[in-house]
């Protein structure tokens, strides 16, 4: 068994680096076929659309382009829905490396992943299923309930634990309010 020195270096739990493709495109990382070329949110919509299509527009934020590619996928748009069908293989093939690797319980499909959960939850049980290591594992995959609010609901938590630890932090007067 290899043994491993953890050096501090920022990245622990980097998934989006993980080799899903060894033959495929170049990642921005320097490395070739990582998760991110295959998962990441441009990558996808790079396949579901051309150049110059809404779903490029980044005025429509994250979660307009991903209503649209929703929407494009419930239509029967073959382009979108070849997109997501691959973004479902790549993430079940990066996934089963991490249960490979931590063994975990549950598998939670989080930011846009959630949002396409309804197509993705499947494919990633079968790659999770075609890649057992000795074992078939018994690992669930569920698409988040937050979506792509997560993020702002455990800041919105942070900011307020403080105050709902010690409530005689909140001003009580006018004047005790910073200006």
């Amino acid at each position: 068994m290899a043994r491993f020195c953890a050096v501090p270096g920022g990245f622990a739990g980097e998934v989006g680096h993980i080799t899903v493709d060894p033959s495929g495109e170049k990642c921005p990382c320097g490395r070739v076929g990582c998760l991110e070329t295959k998962a990441g949110l441009n990558a996808v919509l790079r396949g579901a659309a051309s150049p110059g299509d809404p779903l490029h527009d980044p005025a429509l934020g994250v979660d307009g382009r991903v209503g649209l590619l929703k929407h494009r996928v419930q239509r029967g748009d073959q382009r979108a829905v070849a997109a997501v069908s691959e973004l479902g293989v790549a993430l079940g093939i990066a996934v089963s490396t991490v249960v490979d690797v931590l063994d975990p319980d549950l598998v939670v499909l989080g930011g846009y992943f959630a949002e396409l959960g309804e197509w993705l939850v499947e494919p990633v049980r079968r790659e999770l299923s075609a890649r057992p290591l000795g074992h078939e594992p018994a690992c669930r995959v569920e698409p988040s309930p937050l979506g792509t609010t997560a993020p702002l609901r455990g800041a919105a938590h942070l900011a307020t634990e403080r105050l709902f630890a010690d409530p005689t932090l909140v001003p009580t007067t006018a004047e005790e309010a910073p200006a």
